[in-house]
């Protein structure tokens, strides 16, 4: 039987709690933060998540770190950060790959983006280049299509997993030329590029914010952007449609996340500080020089830009050659 010196016990431990959620509120952060990249070092979500984090560490008042983990297409990352603590001390940073895709094409996905993460910010996108090692003799679409079609074995492209968009825009090149390809995964795109760099893949579809340094260098030959138009930094570079192939619009999108429960002055707080992280004219400059097209969303943006690009995944994953 419970006694009223039970029952004020409870109400006031349950009145105690509700008064800690604001002031825990108010001190946050006491202590370091966590960004979590769930995929290996030298890919566009790890530019991304490095910058985010330089710059929202100087600003909040404690520092933000990087923690990469990668694995099983992001899933390994992307369930750390469901399952922590929603106190604000451990994000996510999506994308294109972990959000849109995984849960449409991993039905036993151990996450759920939208049952399982709070939106914080949109960052932005970037188009997705085709490149192929320098010693391959070709330059450009039409070459490329020709060469693969005369191989006695197919060319090998490289992924950071299949399902991806990188896997995607290797799946729509084979149908678009009726021709065959062998996919080689990787745990990450870093490991892509240094293996397309040194010859060991034959082409792979990457990141302009990635490629830029390799193509400058002449470490990587560009055959075609997969993008509607010219990028401002490449401007010699034509597009996949205009070489050809229609609707050749593959991006790769990033945003950032903390786990659902994550109480909303906290959360709101996350998202004002990378928002103006975002605004800052040296991050901007960088993710330009990079590539990239910084959104700089807010949580609700970033939300509405989930579900176009969930419709827009739908109908590219039930492509049939």
């Amino acid at each position: 039987m419970t006694t009223s010196l039970d029952r004020r016990g409870f109400l006031g431990g349950a009145g105690l709690a509700l008064l800690a959620a604001p002031a825990r509120a108010q001190t946050f952060p006491d202590r370091t933060l966590r960004l979590v990249v769930p995929f290996t070092p030298g890919g566009t979500n790890d530019l991304v998540g490095r910058l985010i984090a330089t710059r929202v560490g100087q600003t909040i008042g404690q520092p933000m770190v990087v923690d990469n983990r990668g694995g099983a297409s992001g899933e390994i990352g992307s369930v750390f950060v469901a399952r922590a603590a929603p106190d604000g001390y451990t994000m996510l940073t999506g994308s294109t790959t972990t959000i849109s895709i995984n849960p449409l094409v991993n039905p036993q996905l151990s996450y759920n983006p939208e049952r399982d993460f709070r939106p914080l910010c949109w960052v932005g996108y970037v188009p997705l280049v085709l490149c192929v090692r320098t010693s391959l003799p070709v330059h450009d679409l039409q070459e490329l299509v020709a060469y693969m079609k005369s191989a006695t074995t197919p060319l090998s492209f490289g992924s950071a997993g299949p399902g991806g968009p990188h896997y995607l825009a290797g799946e729509r090149l084979r149908c678009s030329s009726g021709t065959e390809i062998t996919h080689v995964p990787y745990r990450g795109g870093g490991a892509v590029h240094i293996d397309l760099v040194a010859g060991h893949l034959d082409g792979a579809f990457i990141e302009l914010s990635v490629a830029s340094p390799y193509l400058r260098e002449g470490r990587l030959r560009p055959i075609g952007l997969a993008a509607r138009e010219r990028h401002v930094n490449f401007p010699d570079l034509p597009t996949l449609i205009e070489q050809g192939i229609p609707d050749f619009e593959i991006t790769s999108w990033f945003g950032i996340y903390a786990p659902v429960a994550t109480p909303d002055p906290i959360a709101a707080k996350l998202s004002q500080e990378m928002v103006a992280a975002l605004h800052d004219p040296e991050v901007r400059a960088r993710l330009t020089a990079a590539g990239a097209t910084t959104v700089a969303g807010d949580a609700a943006q970033l939300a509405e830009h989930m579900v176009r690009e969930r419709a827009k995944w739908t109908s590219l994953l039930n492509l049939r050659c």
